[in-house]
């Protein structure tokens, strides 16, 4: 539907993300067939599955990691961290965390009505 796009509180094209992405699984790109992963990172996964399956324990995450992750923003992006994300937040550009999360942003829209 796309309200997803018109939602997104960084701008994100997610409707164009998901057909490139469904059109190499069609086309069977080998750039995209899986390929085993680290046990380190599966484990990260199950933790992560395990949050997100959760709405409680995800909105309860969310209000930890706002400040502690806001602390570290340059230019509206966060740019310096410690311990084991500091190299990719060296290599990425992640926006700075919105002061709403997408469900109140969606749930405000929805009261709108």
């Amino acid at each position: 539907c796309g309200a997803c796009k018109s939602v997104c509180p960084v701008g994100i094209d997610h409707p164009s993300m998901f057909l490139y992405y469904r059109s190499k699984d069609v086309q069977a790109d080998p750039d995209f067939v899986a390929k085993p992963r680290p046990a380190m990172e599966k484990q990260f996964f199950k933790g992560f599955a395990f949050a997100v399956s959760r709405s409680w324990f995800w909105n309860l995450g969310v209000k930890m990691a706002r400040p502690f992750l806001n602390k570290n923003v340059e230019n509206g992006f966060i740019r310096k961290m410690k311990g084991p994300f500091r190299g990719w937040f060296q290599s990425k550009d992640l926006p700075a965390m919105a002061a709403k999360t997408f469900r109140d942003r969606w749930k405000e829209l929805k009261d709108k009505g």
